[in-house]
Order: structure tokens, then sequence, then C-alpha cells
């Protein structure tokens, strides 16, 4: 199960990330999980992040080019995971995979989304990967 390719994709330059709020889910073994996001920025292609989940505090940390967005997420204290997708600004949704630095054949989907779109995450999800 892949994410498909956007052909839609826009500009890191001008993705705004607009004055309300962002929370986001991560999908491990069938299951969504949410994450609630304390602060979302993107200035000058870098993307940035906090916030926190059932594991704990994180923060969002890397870059978007051209609509794709490469970040590591890093649990404070604790371990990393890498996450890569694609913005939709049709939806204004970014919706990809994250996967442990060392096994990435172990593959899960991930959504950040406006919070008053959360109801739609399982959709969007489905709706953007194969």
């Amino acid at each position: 199960m892949g994410v498909k390719d956007n052909t839609q994709q826009t500009s890191a330059q001008t993705i705004k990330f607009k004055d309300y709020p962002w929370t986001a889910f991560y999908q491990y073994e069938g299951e969504l999980y949410k994450m609630t996001l304390t602060s979302i920025k993107l200035e000058n292609g870098q993307f940035s992040a906090n916030g926190s989940d059932t594991i704990g505090d994180f923060n969002f940390q890397g870059i978007a080019q051209d609509g794709d967005f490469t970040f590591v997420k890093s649990y404070i204290g604790q371990h990393q995971m890498v996450y890569e997708g694609n913005f939709y600004p049709e939806s204004e949704v970014i919706v990809g995979r994250w996967h442990q630095p060392d096994y990435e054949e172990n593959t899960d989907l991930f959504i950040i989304l406006p919070e008053s779109k959360e109801s739609n995450a399982a959709h969007f999800i489905n709706q953007h990967s194969e």
C-alpha cells in the first residue's frame, strides 16, 4: 500500500498552514492514533511542529519541497521515526508513510489535517493511498 502520486502538488513556498488548530493521526497495525499538535510551521522550506501522543511529547523537523514533505518525529528523550508524505491542497492535508529509521520495510500511514476535518481522517487516508 503506497501513497498515490500527487499530480497537483504545490510549491512548498506557497503552502501556508492557516491559523487554526491542526491535528494528526498515525496508523499502526490497522488502528488510527491521534497526535495532538501544539504548533505547526512551514517557513522557507523548513517544516516543524510540536505535539504529543500516547507515546509521549515529540517534535517534527524536516523539509518541504514541491509539496513533498520529509521529516523526523523525535520523541523527547526517546526514539525517532521518519515521515514522508505529500501535501494535497484540495483537501488541505498531508498524507504519507512513516517508519522506524532502520526498518524501512515496516511502514504505515499518517495524516496531518485541520482539526475541523478530524472526523474525516480515515477517509482522507484511504482516498490518498493505494
